[in-house]
C-alpha cells in the first residue's frame, strides 16, 4: 500500500445523493445571523441605514414642502394683483430705488 500523501484522493459514492449537489445546511454551512436593527423600523434616535421606506418619506415631505412654497408664491401673487395702480406704481419705484433687479429688470420696471 502507499503512503496517505500519494493515493488519490477517495471520491464519494455514486448514485443517490453523490450526483447532486447539496444544500447549503448539508454541507455543513451555519444560517445566517441577522441584526435585528437592520429589519426594525427606525428610531428617532439611531442613525442606521436608509431604507427605501425612509427615503419615500423624505421625497413626500420635499413634494410637500414644495407644495407649500408654491401655494405661498401664489398668494404673494394675488395680492400684487389686488393692488390699486397707485399702489402698484409706488412698489415699482421702490424696487427701483432700492436696486436689487438688474438692468434688463429695471428697464422692464420702468415701462
Amino acid at each position: 500500500q502507499r503512503p496517505a500523501e500519494e493515493r488519490p484522493p477517495e471520491k464519494p459514492p455514486r448514485g443517490g445523493r453523490g450526483a447532486r449537489s447539496a444544500s447549503p445546511m448539508a454541507r455543513g454551512a451555519q444560517t445566517p445571523v441577522i441584526d435585528p436593527s437592520v429589519c426594525s423600523e427606525p428610531r428617532a434616535d439611531s442613525r442606521g441605514p436608509v431604507t427605501h421606506q425612509d427615503a419615500i418619506r423624505a421625497r413626500r415631505a420635499a413634494l410637500e414642502e414644495q407644495r407649500k412654497q408654491s401655494l405661498q408664491h401664489a398668494l404673494a401673487k394675488n395680492k400684487v394683483a389686488s393692488m390699486t395702480r397707485e399702489e402698484e406704481v409706488e412698489s415699482l419705484e421702490q424696487q427701483l430705488a432700492a436696486g436689487n433687479c438688474s438692468a434688463a429688470a429695471a428697464v422692464g420696471l420702468r415701462k
